[in-house]
């Protein structure tokens, strides 16, 4: 899982969202993405986070995802659009209504998270 903060330069917000549609258009059709939702930040107009959940490791997505022939004006163009950029690698504990991170193939760590073990339910 993914967890990535982005502050935009005053002005370039639209524009940084603009370049994200193509990549967000092509990771739709990715059979390692499993979610990716973006976010407004209501307490700081100038953020938009990133929360994203993929199967693999974080080498296979910094080797593989991207290089990725839709991310290249994304990334060409991000250090003119944003002041700060922080990303985080989470590794799912638990989880409730859904089954997002219950693939084998989720991990960070290059081994999965793995389904919950008999008897347990995932949230506990």
């Amino acid at each position: 899982m993914i967890l990535a903060r982005f502050k935009m330069k005053s002005g370039c917000k639209e524009e940084f969202l603009r370049l994200l549609q193509p990549v967000l258009e092509g990771v739709t059709n990715d059979p390692a993405c499993a979610c990716v939702v973006v976010h407004d930040n209501p307490e700081d107009a100038q953020e938009i986070i990133l929360y994203e959940i993929w199967k693999g490791t974080v080498e296979e997505f910094l080797r593989v995802e991207l290089a990725k022939p839709y991310r290249v004006e994304y990334m060409a163009r991000m250090p003119e659009l944003i002041v700060e950029k922080t990303v985080e690698w989470l590794a799912p504990l638990s989880e409730w209504a859904s089954d997002l991170t219950s693939s084998e193939d989720i991990s960070i760590s290059g081994r999965g998270a793995g389904p919950p073990a008999e008897g347990e339910r995932r949230g506990q």
